[in-house]
Order: C-alpha cells, then structure tokens, then sequence
C-alpha cells in the first residue's frame, strides 16, 4: 500500500515538474514513522521539501530511508525561492500577519487568512516547521501616566483584548521616577518587551531598556528617542482635516482645545495642522482662541468657560481629545447654549464613550485596534528591516454635536 501510494506521488510530481515554467523540482524522502500520511512541509536553500512519515503498519525502528520521490514547487521569477515577505506583499499584510497564519500563534481569520493562503499557493509558498526566526516574547510590559483619560483607558482595554490571540503575557505598569523598581520588576517577570503610552520619555528607564536589548513602542505618539518603534496617526494631517470639516460647515470662529504644544508633540502638530486648514481657506487662526491645557474633561469644561468669561466669540469648538470635547459641551450646557444648536463640537481620538453621548460627538477617530495588533505584532519577530514609524490611518466621524454656522 505504501509503495503504491509512492508511486502515485511519483507519478504526480513527473506530471507537474517540467522545464517549461518556473517549477523546481526536488528531492523528497518518506521516512518510517509512527502516524499515518502525515505531511510536514520545510524549505531550504531556495526549495521546498515534503517529508512523508508511513502509517504504524510499516516497519519501524530502523530509522533508515525507506522510500524516495520528487515533488515540486514554484519559484520567483529570479529563481530564488519564495519568501514570507512575498507573501505577505502579495497578500497586502504584515509579515507578522503571515507569520501568525502559519504558526498558530494567534488566530488569522475571514479575509485576511484567505489572502494570505491564496496567495501562498499562487507562489508557491511551503513554510518552515519549527525553524521560525520569531522569539517568544514571553511578557510584555505596557507602561502609562493617567488611565484616567478615556484614549488610555480604550486603548489599554484593546491591547488585553487582542494579547489574548497571542502567547505572551501583558504586565500593566504605571509610570514612576522610580527605576530601580522598574529594572526589578523586568528582571522578575522577564519582560521582553514594551509598549509606552508616552511622548516624553523617561531618560533613565528608556537607557536600561536598550541596555538590556527589549524592543520597545511607543503607542499613539512620537518620540525625540529614535530607536524606538512608533505607531500613530499623522497628527498634523488628522487635525487638518477636522479644522477643514468645521471649515466647510462655515465655521470661522473656533476654539481650538490643545495640550501643551512641546516641540515634536502631537499637540504642535495638531495645532500647525490647524493653522495650515485656516491658511488653505484663506482665513485666520485668531491665537487668542486657542487654549492649553491637559486633554481632560475637567480642562475642557475649564477652558471654555473660561474663553467665555473674557468674551470670546465662536461657533465651534475643536478639542484635541474627545473627553476634553465632553467637558467643553457639559461647559456650554451649564452656560446655557445647546450643542450643536449655537455651538457646535469637534472632538480627536473617537473613544467609545463618546460614541455613547447625547448628541453623539463628531470626532478624529484613530484606529485604536489596528494600533493594538501593530504593536503586539511588533513583538514576534527580529525582522531588522521592521518599519520604526508606522503611520497608520484615520478617518472623520460625523456624528450629530457639529451644524452648519448660521
């Protein structure tokens, strides 16, 4: 039965291995084994493999070659052999994403797992069994200043979420001055990675991080520390194009609700974005309608009543948070204007609570989730040519707090 099923395997692989395409033909052995008709795939040196283990009715034991037949598979156009990079290119993902189709690490599924295996089988595509270059992470340390605020809170909740398709640990840690106590905590729980939810780094805890090797990524935010890896948003596009949507309702008047604007910051590029919106209409950003302060929802509530005891006059207001954005409405409720009757509102970051109000906050949202996955695929693997900025997407949400100026 064995040798039949050799034959046939044979038979097949003369049949598909001809010269007059991109096909390499290779040497395959059948070994003796303990499980019946089970196929393990490996590549290298630029070809593929399949090793075939016989059922229990064949003679064990005596570890010799029992069997030998040729298979096939498809090379580049070059000649080399296919690569998960080419997958992944094909396909239209991450390289991390194909290496979780084919591990099992974490769960590939709908569209994605079919792209990736259409187009593994459209190149050819046999992965390595047990010879992967990715590292088990083991715990990954997720570093923040104020879960208060409702971006942490959402964001920290999705990263939870989503560890829980991977094989490593998160350890939620807040920020201290302390490093000792950090440098204990990571030597006990063998942390191997990072996630900072912070621009401004702590100068003493990012050097023992680098010391002892541990890929670090700083989520939402850029940092002056290069060797970081980064995923964000484009602030200074996002914020333009939020100014631009209350610009195009006929909002001229707007007060604009930023954190301190520190040189590379997202709330200096929010603000320049900002700015640049009002200069492509051919208007003028009045600074005295731009407030600073931290992106809460006491700021927001204290700032617009604040910009309304000096008298100011607008229309709208643009807060670069959406928590500062439901403080400024509770401010303009307890003054007595309606939302968006006399002053519409525009929040950044579209947090699910705010999705929640009444009216449901227009906002900037950022792809929290997709952040999320990007991080902790950041973790799988050594790849040096791993990108450290991704800048990922964001999108307008309307909602119902934003009208049309009178």
């Amino acid at each position: 039965m064995e040798m039949q099923k050799t034959r046939r395997l044979c038979r097949i692989a003369s049949l598909i291995g001809c010269n007059s395409c991109n096909i390499h033909v290779i040497h395959v052995t059948i070994l003796p084994g303990k499980r019946r008709d089970s196929i393990i795939g490996f590549k290298q040196k630029g070809s593929v493999g399949i090793t075939g283990f016989p059922g229990k009715n064949s003679p064990e034991g005596s570890g010799s070659v029992s069997n030998h037949f040729s298979f096939c598979t498809r090379e580049d156009e070059k000649g080399m052999a296919v690569t998960i990079r080419q997958v992944a290119k094909a396909a239209g993902v991450s390289t991390a994403t194909v290496s979780r189709y084919f591990t099992g690490s974490s769960v590939v599924l709908g569209d994605t797992a079919r792209k990736i295996g259409r187009a593994a089988e459209q190149l050819g595509y046999v992965p390595i069994r047990g010879r992967s270059k990715r590292r088990n992470p083991g715990a990954v340390a997720v570093l923040f200043s104020d879960l208060r605020l409702l971006y942490y809170s959402d964001a920290l909740k999705i990263l939870i979420e989503e560890s829980r398709r991977y094989a490593y640990h998160l350890i939620v840690l807040p920020l201290s001055g302390d490093c000792e106590k950090y440098k204990k905590i990571f030597s006990d729980s063998q942390i191997t990675g990072v996630i900072y939810f912070e621009e401004d780094l702590n100068r003493e805890i990012t050097n023992y991080i680098k010391a002892k090797n541990i890929k670090t990524v700083i989520f939402g935010g850029a940092a002056r520390d290069r060797r970081n890896k980064m995923i964000h948003i484009n602030d200074l596009a996002a914020a333009r194009a939020g100014c631009h949507y209350l610009l195009s309702l006929h909002h001229r008047d707007i007060l604009i609700l930023s954190d301190a604007p520190q040189k590379i910051s997202s709330g200096f590029q929010r603000i320049t974005g900002c700015k640049r919106a009002f200069e492509e209409e051919g208007a003028e950003l009045r600074e005295e309608l731009i407030k600073y302060g931290e992106l809460s929802w006491e700021n927001g509530r204290k700032l617009v009543l604040q910009a309304l005891r000096e008298g100011l006059h607008f229309t709208a207001v643009y807060a670069f948070s959406d928590e500062m954005a439901l403080g400024a409405i509770s401010a303009l409720y307890q003054s007595g204007l309606s939302v968006p009757g006399d002053v519409s509102v525009m929040g950044f970051d579209g947090t699910d609570t705010a999705q929640r109000m009444v009216p449901r906050l227009s906002t900037v949202r950022q792809p929290l989730r997709k952040m999320a996955e990007l991080a902790l695929d950041s973790f799988l693997n050594e790849d040096p040519e791993d990108n450290l900025e991704c800048i990922v997407p964001y999108r307008i949400e309307e909602g119902e707090s934003c009208k049309r100026a009178d």
